[in-house]
Formats: C-alpha cells, structure tokens, sequence
C-alpha cells in the first residue's frame, strides 16, 4: 500500500523544469520542493510493482494528433497493469479508437499514468515514452516514478460491471448536463505535459461542489495545499494546457475536456472558494463524452477528512 511520499526511499535527484520552478518560486515553498524532490526515481521497485498489479483501473495522460493533452481511463482485472522490469510498464486493456489519445500514442510519445485506489486512499504517478501501441496492448519506459499523500481522494469500492460502450460525443463547448456534472463532482483527473516532452497524470478531489463552472467554456479547479512540487502547475505554467477526466461512478459515463489553462494568483477571486491556495482556470476548446466507458461502477464509502468544506449555496 503506497499513501505517501515518506514511503519512497533512493529516489534519484530530481530535475525541476522551469514552469515548476518558478510556481515553487512564487508559492515561497521552493527550498521545501527541492528536500521533496528527493522522492522522484527513475526506475520501479517492487512495492510499486505491487501496488500497480493491485489496481482495476489507472488514467493516462497524453497528447492527441494535434498536440492537445488528454486523460483517458483504462480497466480491467487486478495484473492487467505490470511491470515487466524495473524501467518497463505493460497495460493489457483496449482503448476505443475514438478516444481523444489513441492517434497519439505512437512509439516514443509521452505518456503519464496515474494509478490509484480509491478504497485506501493509495497512488503512484508515473511518466515516460510508448514503446508499443496495439489493439489491447500499450507499454512504456519509466523516466519519472513517485508516490502521492492519500489527501482529497474520495474513498469508494469499485466493482466491474459490463456495458456495451457507446460511440463519443463530441462538442467544443459544455452542455447543460456537462456543467452540471462538473458542478457535483468530488473528483476529477488532469493530464498536462512538460517543456521538455514528458506527460503527467494528475487527481484533484474534493467535496461536491469544490469545482466552479463559470459558463459553457470556463471551468475553475482549486489549488489545495499539497506536496509543493506543483508538476501539474508547473505544466500548466510552461505549456498553458490542460486537460480533464471526469468518471461517474455510478453510471460508467465519462467526460473529458481539454484548452487552454492559467494559474490565477489573484487573492480576491482565492479568497472566495475555500481551501483554495490557487486557481486552475481552463478555457473549454474540445469535449468529449461517452456513456459507459468506465467499466468499473463505484460505491461511495467517505468523502476525504482533508477536504475543504464547501457550501453549494456560494
């Protein structure tokens, strides 16, 4: 079980580009982020491995054919996620060949994989470059392996279930019905990428409500106190691009997004969303929603104690 970063010991030094640095820099926690950056290694040992072939499901990040990130979430029996050496992740699931990625994940293209169990508060996050790419085959060579704090994941037991997958639907702006959701969501998922070709995974939990919808193509994600590494932030600061994964748990329905996204440091709009430290605000450009994609259904057990309480009538 991995639920923080205390539990990783050798990492390699870090490498911090310069989007994080200079959110480090401005967040004041930048002598803190490089003792955290300890953590980072290159290769998996075998608690990851572990933990990786325990999971029923993890999301991946990456780039579609015109160069804008994605997540996208593939399941399947406990194993079908694997290490095959200490530099080499094997996943044995299908992605649909309309999903935002599949043109992208060609050999040597970024991808960022976040594995995660809901039920105990666990993950891992995980980058490096596609090796192969088939029909119910996609594998990757590590370059960035670390663990993450149990805080803001919601727990929920998750059983798999069987749907017949639907085709995507496909728009530029959000519904009625997409904003809605993402106004009653306690979880979400964001994929960004590196100056410097690398792809990241990334969660964001909180209480329902915690995410803020403007209108029909801005969307606002708190910031909470983290591990002042800020790999997410720091892409976004380098690339200004992000992009989203939304799960109902419940249905199997999913929902992604991608544009353009800023950080906002502005202490009045903050102030106004609890817990907040900073603002994510991305700028809608494509959706995407497919019904019962998600083959797993998911019963929620406890929202997180670190959650900042939020009131639906602000």
């Amino acid at each position: 079980r991995i639920v923080s970063e205390s539990v990783v010991v050798s990492m390699s030094s870090s490498q911090i580009h310069t989007g994080e640095h200079t959110v480090q820099e401005r967040a004041g926690v930048a002598v803190a982020a490089e003792r955290t950056s300890g953590m980072y290694r290159r290769e998996m040992s075998s608690g990851f491995d572990a933990f990786l072939r325990a999971q029923s499901f993890v999301v991946i990040s990456g780039l579609d054919a015109q160069g804008q990130p994605w997540a996208s979430a593939l399941s399947g029996t406990p194993g079908f996620a694997r290490s095959t050496d200490s530099h080499t992740v094997q996943l044995t699931a299908k992605l649909e060949p309309d999903d935002p990625l599949f043109a992208g994940l060609k050999p040597g293209a970024a991808l960022g994989l976040l594995a995660i169990n809901l039920a105990n508060r666990g993950r891992i996050r995980i980058s490096g470059n596609v090796t192969k790419f088939g029909d119910n085959e996609l594998e990757f060579r590590t370059e960035q392996v670390y663990g993450n704090c149990p805080k803001y994941i919601q727990a929920r037991d998750l059983t798999q279930t069987q749907f017949k997958i639907s085709a995507a639907q496909h728009g530029s702006s959000l519904t009625e019905r997409q904003v809605d959701w993402l106004q009653r969501t306690d979880t979400l998922f964001i994929a960004s990428t590196d100056p410097q070709g690398g792809a990241d995974a990334s969660h964001r939990g909180g209480d329902a409500g915690f995410v803020q919808v403007v209108n029909a193509t801005q969307i606002v994600i708190p910031d909470y106190s983290g591990n002042n590494l800020f790999n997410t932030l720091g892409n976004i600061q380098s690339t200004g691009r992000a992009g989203l994964l939304l799960i109902d748990f419940e249905t199997g329905d999913t929902l992604q997004v991608t544009g353009h996204a800023r950080i906002d440091w502005d202490n009045t709009a903050i102030s106004r969303i609890p817990g907040a430290e900073r603002l994510v605000r991305l700028e809608v450009e494509a959706v995407v929603e497919r019904k019962h994609s998600f083959l797993l259904l998911g019963k929620l057990l406890e929202y997180s104690p670190h959650n900042p309480k939020i009131s639906l009538g602000e």
